[in-house]
């Protein structure tokens, strides 16, 4: 029976007792592994007799060798069991991939310029502290204007009139925009019987500008109120310019009241008689002076001026007017004798409170003595106040 060890198997020995062959060895080796690696199993195997050998002998039995192998030698072989089973056993160790260059990145930059900045807002989306962006990357630029402005629109690389702007930095970019103030008309309507004037005087304001309006009757209309974007009964009306504006007026034909006085005395004629008149009418009043009085007409006073008794006003407002009359007094002067001398002036009418400057000139062979009546005083020269009827006396003698 054939004796075997899992772990070693003796190399075969020749029925004479000698060492078997190398090949032989290498056989047994190769049986000795596959028992190892559980391939092979002997269990219930028994050895045939060799011809002429007898059952039970104590001869071992001698394996057929295969034939030798022609490309390796018995060292050759044994290290290749060797290697078979080393292999049997390692765990394949993985490979790392071969790592792949990374590109450096690539910054692009953005130049924004606007104008008049202090009118809006502009927004940049994302927003870097040094206006460069990775190539490729999507900037939104928004322009908001304040109330009163308005955007002009972008120029440059990207011209466009959106207020946002969306652009791709695939390479340096060059954007302007700006914002200006906005501007409105103000236009005065068709009026009639009257005018509208602005001040400032333009026709064009800058948002949030105020202008006061004036409304301005012709004669004989009165202002009633404004119209269009306009209103109210008062002038001047204030107006804010926060868009396009017209403004209107309305007038209306007025009826006033003329008062004609006198002072202190005397009448006036008004023609077409009356005290109330229609706006615009033209109105003839006549100073006239009482008959037979002291009296004689001055001037006009109050809403008309003139030193002419007759005078036309255009009733466009209500008028008061005086009509002023002067009294005169009478001055008369007489010599004393006749013959004595002369007296400069010697008689006349003059308005009240005048002075009046009185001369007595001698005759020759005579001189002045003295004034009498309602002047004194031995001068040749005196002066008379009129403030009623006065007579003077200049006396005279002859000289011895």
């Amino acid at each position: 029976m054939i004796q075997t060890d899992s772990k070693q198997l003796s190399p075969p020995t020749g029925v004479s007792g000698k060492r078997a062959p190398a090949w032989a060895a290498a056989i047994a080796a190769i049986l000795a592994l596959a028992l190892s690696l559980g391939t092979l199993s002997l269990a219930g195997c028994s050895p045939t007799p060799a011809a002429g050998a007898q059952v039970g002998s104590p001869e071992r039995v001698r394996a057929t060798p295969p034939p030798p192998p022609r490309a390796k030698s018995p060292s050759s072989v044994t290290s290749g069991v060797a290697d078979a089973s080393a292999s049997a056993r390692a765990t394949p160790t993985p490979v790392p991939p071969t790592p792949t260059a990374t590109p450096a990145p690539i910054y692009m930059g953005l130049n924004l310029r606007i104008t008049n900045p202090d009118l809006g807002t502009v927004t940049v989306e994302p927003l870097t502290p040094d206006n460069r962006y990775l190539k490729g990357t999507g900037v939104t630029i928004k322009a908001e204007p304040d109330p009163g402005n308005k955007f002009n629109g972008w120029s440059g690389d990207f011209p466009s009139t959106a207020q946002s702007l969306t652009i791709v930095m695939d390479s340096n970019r060059n954007i302007q925009g700006g914002f200006t103030k906005l501007a409105f008309t103000l236009t005065a309507g068709q009026v009639e019987g009257g005018t509208i004037s602005f001040s400032p005087n333009s026709k064009t304001f800058d948002y949030g500008v105020n202008v006061t309006a004036t409304a301005a009757p012709a004669p004989g209309f009165v202002f009633k109120s404004w119209t269009g974007d306009g209103s109210g009964p008062y002038s001047p009306l204030v107006i804010n310019m926060d868009r396009n504006k017209t403004i209107g007026a309305e007038f209306v034909r007025g009826e006033y009241t003329l008062s004609a006085k006198v002072n202190p005395n005397g009448f006036i004629d008004i023609q077409p008689a009356g005290s109330r008149f229609a706006g615009g009418t033209a109105v003839t009043l006549t100073a006239r002076t009482p008959i037979n009085s002291n009296y004689r007409f001055g001037s006009w006073s109050g809403d008309a001026t003139s030193t002419n008794p007759t005078i036309t006003v255009t009733m466009d407002s209500n008028k008061s007017i005086v009509a002023n009359f002067i009294r005169e007094y009478t001055l008369s002067v007489e010599v004393s004798p006749a013959f004595g001398g002369t007296v400069t002036p010697n008689y006349g009418s003059f308005d009240d409170g005048t002075a009046v400057a009185l001369t007595a000139t001698p005759n020759p062979g005579w001189r002045f003595v003295q004034w009498a009546g309602q002047a004194t005083g031995t001068s040749q020269r005196t002066t008379v106040i009129m403030n009623w009827d006065k007579g003077v006396l200049a006396v005279f003698e002859q000289v011895q």
